[in-house]
Parts: C-alpha cells; sequence; structure tokens
C-alpha cells in the first residue's frame, strides 16, 4: 500500500509517498514543487503518485499487488482521460512508470514463482496487480494522514535528498499555466477588495451587504428579471425615486413622504419598508413571512429567502407600480 497527497501550506507546493509493506510504514518520498503562483495542488497530487512508483521499484520483492492510495479524484480521473490536458507531461510520465513497474512485478513473478502453486500445469502464468484507490481525505486513515504530513513537510522543508527522487523530478518542472492564471486572478480580486474599501460608496453599502465585492449580489438577481433587478440595485444603493434622493437632486420640492397619514417626516427606503403608517396592511403580511430577526434592511435586501418577501410587499404597495410595472417575484 502506497499513500500519496498533495499539499499547499504558506503558499507553498508539495507532494509526499508513504510505503507500507503489510501494514507496516517502510519508507516514504517528499516533493517541493515551488510556490503556489507557480504550481497547482493538482500537479503536487500527480507529482505524488511518480513518488509512490519510484518507491515501489525501490523496494524489490515478491508481491502480487500493489495499491496507490489517492485522496484526489480529480488526479485518478485524469489517469484514464485520453484527451489532452492540464499537466498532461507527468501524466505520460506516470503511465510510463507505472507500465514499466508492472513488468518488473511480472519478471520477478516469473523468476520467482509461489511455491504453493502447482506447476503440473503447462499453462501457469504470473499475474500482478497495480491499482489505484480513492481514499476519502482526513477521515483518520493513518496512510493517508501521514501523507498529509510528509506533503506539508515536502511544502515547508523541501524535498528529499536527490538520488532518492525518480531522475524525472531531478529537476524544477515547468510552471504552471493554471497557477499563473489562478495568481492573476487572485491579484485582481485584492486589488478590487483594496479599491472597493477606499471606496466613498463602501459605508452606505457594506450595511446593506458587507460581502460585496463578490458575486454574491450576481447568484442573488440571477432568477429575477430586468424590472426586478433593477429596482433591488436602487433600494441598496439609495438612488431610488422616493422623495429624499429625488430631493437631493433637484427633482422633488420636498424630502418628505407624500402620503397624507405622514406629516414631515422623511421618505427614505426605511420609512417606506418599515414605518409608514400608509401601509400597514401590506407591512402585516410581511411581518408574518419573514422572521421577525430578519426584518432588517440587511436581510430584507440581500438574503435569497427573503427578497421574494420584499418584492411581494413593494408590488402590493404600489408605489413604483407607475416606473416598474408588476414587480411580483413568480
Amino acid at each position: 500500500m502506497i499513500y500519496t497527497d498533495g499539499s499547499c501550506i504558506e503558499d507553498k507546493i508539495g507532494a509526499s509517498a508513504v510505503l507500507y509493506i503489510d501494514g507496516i510504514e517502510t519508507d516514504s518520498l517528499r516533493l517541493h514543487l515551488g510556490t503556489s503562483s507557480e504550481h497547482t495542488v493538482f500537479e503536487a497530487e500527480l507529482a505524488g503518485i511518480l513518488l509512490s512508483s519510484h518507491l515501489a521499484s525501490s523496494h524489490p520483492r515478491v508481491r502480487n499487488s500493489i495499491n496507490f492510495s489517492i485522496d484526489n479524484q480529480a488526479a485518478i480521473k485524469s489517469l484514464q482521460n485520453n484527451s489532452k490536458q492540464p499537466a498532461q507531461y507527468l501524466i505520460d510520465e506516470i503511465h510510463r512508470s507505472t507500465s514499466d513497474l508492472h513488468q518488473e512485478e511480472l519478471k520477478r513473478l516469473r523468476n520467482h514463482p509461489n511455491p504453493n502453486q502447482r506447476n503440473d500445469s503447462s499453462t501457469t502464468t504470473a499475474s500482478s496487480d497495480i491499482s489505484f484507490t480513492w481514499v476519502a481525505g482526513h477521515m483518520k486513515s493513518i496512510g493517508n494522514e501521514r501523507a498529509d504530513t510528509e506533503a506539508k513537510r515536502g511544502a515547508l522543508d523541501g524535498s528529499s535528498s536527490p538520488n532518492r527522487l525518480p531522475p524525472f523530478l531531478h529537476q524544477q518542472l515547468p510552471t504552471s499555466i493554471s497557477a499563473i492564471k489562478q495568481a492573476i486572478a487572485a491579484d485582481i480580486k485584492k486589488q478590487a477588495n483594496t479599491w472597493w474599501s477606499n471606496s466613498p460608496r463602501f459605508i452606505r453599502m457594506n450595511i446593506i451587504d458587507p460581502s460585496l465585492p463578490l458575486n454574491k449580489f450576481l447568484k442573488l438577481t440571477s432568477l429575477l428579471n430586468r424590472r426586478q433587478s433593477s429596482l433591488l440595485t436602487q433600494l441598496r444603493t439609495g438612488h431610488i425615486p422616493l422623495n429624499k434622493h429625488l430631493h437631493t437632486i433637484q427633482k422633488s420640492p420636498s424630502p418628505n413622504c407624500p402620503q397624507p397619514t405622514c406629516t414631515n417626516t422623511t421618505e427614505d427606503i426605511h420609512h417606506l419598508i418599515f414605518t409608514c403608517p400608509h401601509y400597514i396592511h401590506a407591512r402585516y403580511h410581511l411581518t408574518r413571512s419573514v422572521a421577525k430577526r430578519d426584518l432588517t434592511l440587511p436581510n430584507l435586501l440581500a438574503s435569497k429567502d427573503n427578497l421574494p418577501h420584499t418584492l411581494t410587499y413593494l408590488n402590493n404597495i404600489g408605489r413604483f407600480k407607475h416606473i416598474f410595472g408588476d414587480i411580483a417575484p413568480v
């Protein structure tokens, strides 16, 4: 049994293989690939399989089976995929090394036949099995946990001595295009977060949705039509045709609520949703539909579960019907 793993820790990538013979840990190898901006954990998983094949060849003995236990399903599936894919050169080397290992095992079995096997048949042939098995990571598998520990050591402390590594891994592996793309995307995301936190709109929007600038808003509006998405955006930014905003942009003579039940009360989003007496009947149905703890602007305007109730309320009061028409959720 040979357990393999790839790991990323402190932006460094490492791989490992740990060999067990008859349930006893016998040997191990580890490899330092480089930084996370140069290589991926997927590459490390494949490098771990190469280390496994080399470990098996380094401990020749008569055996009928060798099992590689891997906690990464993508790595196993990539070995069965004949299409060109990332880290193809590593996959090709795995196929070559395991094929050589298989031939070595067959030759060894032919030269050392099982003494308990009957030799009275001229058709007796040697049989060797090399298998790849998925093992669930971090499920208290001793071998898997040891491989994880060694992979982290490879990332932080470096590779095993070069004379113990397979010749293919003596040289630095080519920089991964996938890793470069991931590093660029992470840098852009970091710059976007910095820009957004320095924006004059950050404080106001952060109260409504602290997740910005993540793509949560895109997921939230993915099932809304154009009118609903437009209204939601205006509600969240405050740039909505209520008298407070209209007065600010000099489109209304007064910022106050136009309803006769309100006197000298500013018509803003909070007033429209929570306090205006003119909409008390529609508000009653809103409070019955939404949990009491969710009756806040952030929860009503940024929660996937509460947003349909918010749209229903706004559609029922008809305040924006002359602009948006029917905005009831489907």
